[in-house]
């Protein structure tokens, strides 16, 4: 307290050697402070009460000597000095939290206590912002924020999810801290407004994920693709509103939060995408329900990601780059494949394995459904003069031609393999008589209109 009020008298009176004398107080009470906790490690200590203990209420006035030394430099703009301070101060602030978090808690309880302690220490700092703003204020808020993933983590790890225990109270205490830390970083008008809101936004989704994930393990005879599904959900319910509701996620920024509209839906489709690439290699059992191709909860959950990631990349003209389409296309014939597998594995009864791929049946029904959208492509392709869509069908076919020359003929020896040749001749045979031809260019049709 001396230090902090020798630094504001030494700037009233605009002299050196008192804002000098303050200084030093403070770091030798800090390194008094850590001879005496050295020294009571080796001697009968009374302080046992939490808070209430002298090694607490001792790191607190060297924070908060610190916290009023930086203030008082911020009131005179002297802001480099003020930013020393004000990181000593945080760092006695949540060195010292911690300290008593792990000394008088138990591992299952010690990440609720740090989320609130860190809801509670963003929000200190944005109220102070809001009064007077400064980035090191803001980044403290944005961090605090930030600090939820890695203990939405470990409080899966310590209770198998984060809202077990007192992880319930600690989420209510961190929604309505941090409703209040953007309200106030709203006020502040800072730039890292948007990337805490950006931050909360991402928050909330992963710990529903958890929660949900957690879920059908509490309900006997629930299969994978339940547990599958109620992961992406959350991620697919904020895609949704960005998409469709923004101004539910804006606020309570608003307009200001606009800009950032893109960055979050990005970051929302890549956890998407990552959970879609997994949730391909997974088998996606739909008990105690029957399992029914597409009408399942997992591949329900990735469809709704396809049309979602469609939805996003259409732009306002409706009309998509050719890149796109090939990657969009791509992904929805790599889904299709994923769900004639699966049906293979729970209707023709093929073990989920490696070996699924190399059964005659998987292999069949694969040409059969490759045929099929090859024939579609080809014909809607030649029928509405869509060049690129009737070349996608040919190449499709090609590419089934292949495999029944280098992998089915392998499987003549069964009918499921003479049924993949003979399917294939079937359907060439409608290309022939429904599109023998390829649509015709749009600058040829206008030569021959000119000519």
């Amino acid at each position: 307290r001396e230090g902090a009020a020798l630094c504001w008298l030494g700037l009233r009176q605009q002299r050196l050697l008192p804002q000098l004398a303050g200084a030093g107080l403070q770091l030798a009470a800090a390194v008094a402070f850590v001879i005496g906790v050295t020294a009571a490690r080796f001697t009968p200590v009374l302080d046992a009460v939490p808070i209430a203990n002298a090694a607490f209420m001792g790191a607190l006035l060297i924070a908060v000597s610190g916290f009023a030394s930086a203030w008082a430099y911020r009131r005179v703009q002297n802001d480099n000095i003020a930013g020393l301070y004000y990181g000593w101060g945080l760092a006695w602030w949540v060195g010292n939290g911690l300290h008593e978090i792990f000394r008088f808690l138990g591992h299952r309880d010690e990440p609720d206590v740090l989320l609130m302690f860190a809801a509670l220490t963003g929000w200190l700092a944005a109220e102070v912002h809001r009064r007077r703003p400064a980035s090191a204020l803001a980044l403290t808020a944005l961090v605090a924020l930030a600090s939820a993933v890695p203990l939405a983590l470990w409080q899966a790890g310590a209770h198998e999810q984060p809202f077990a225990g007192n992880g319930a109270w600690a989420w209510l205490v961190y929604a309505a801290l941090g409703i209040r830390s953007l309200q106030c970083l709203r006020d502040g008008r800072h730039r890292l407004a948007s990337a805490a809101q950006f931050t909360w936004w991402l928050v909330w989704p992963l710990v529903a994920s958890l929660l949900l994930g957690w879920l059908p393990g509490q309900f006997e005879g629930m299969g994978e693709g339940w547990q599958a599904a109620l992961i992406a959900l959350p991620w697919l319910l904020v895609a949704g509103l960005a998409l469709y509701r923004w101004r539910w996620l804006s606020m309570p920024l608003g307009e200001a939060f606009d800009d950032w509209r893109a960055r979050l839906l990005a970051a929302l489709f890549v956890v998407l995408g990552l959970w879609w690439l997994v949730s391909l290699f997974v088998a996606g059992a739909a008990s105690p329900l029957p399992w029914l191709p597409v009408l399942n909860p997992m591949e329900l959950a990735q469809l709704a990601v396809l049309v979602l990631a469609l939805r996003w990349q259409v732009p306002a003209s409706g009309k998509l780059a050719s890149s796109r389409i090939v990657v969009l296309s791509g992904l929805a014939f790599a889904w299709i494949t994923s769900v004639v597998l699966h049906a293979v594995h729970h209707w023709g009864g093929v073990a989920w394995s490696d070996g699924l791929l190399s059964s005659s049946l998987a292999q069949t029904s694969l040409t059969v459904v490759w045929s099929v959208l090859g024939v579609i492509g080809w014909v809607i392709g030649s029928r509405r003069g869509q060049r690129m869509l009737w070349l996608a069908g040919a190449v499709l076919m090609g590419v089934v031609l292949a495999k029944l020359v280098l992998v089915d003929r392998q499987h003549l020896g069964n009918l499921l393999g003479i049924g993949s040749f003979i399917a294939y001749g079937l359907l060439c045979t409608v290309v022939g008589y429904l599109a023998p031809a390829p649509p015709r260019r749009n600058e040829d049709v206008a030569g021959e209109a000119a000519a």
